[in-house]
């Protein structure tokens, strides 16, 4: 990911002078969904909202159930590395 400061402006000027989203600061984020980062990362790294990231790119991020899945596998790996980790202490 290049830096921040070689990124291209966030806001642009459309119909009537408001402010909108650049096209060159929302394709950023295109490499980042393709590597498999969720909308909220994405969103977090860019600080834009995740609502905005899932409108540029519907499909790409990752869905509810997806996100569910992957909290419980690292619940569950997580009480399995504290559990390894007392007893290789005892």
């Amino acid at each position: 990911m290049a830096a921040r400061d070689t990124w291209p402006a966030k806001w642009t000027r459309g119909v009537r002078n408001v402010p909108k989203l650049n096209p060159d600061f929302v394709a950023l984020w295109k490499p980042c969904l393709e590597e498999g980062m969720s909308y909220k990362h994405v969103a977090e790294m860019f600080g834009v909202s995740k609502g905005s990231v899932r409108n540029a790119y519907p499909g790409m991020g990752w869905t509810m159930e997806q996100a569910r899945e992957m909290g419980t596998f690292m619940k569950h790996h997580n009480q399995r590395m504290r559990r390894s980790a007392f007893a290789s202490q005892a």
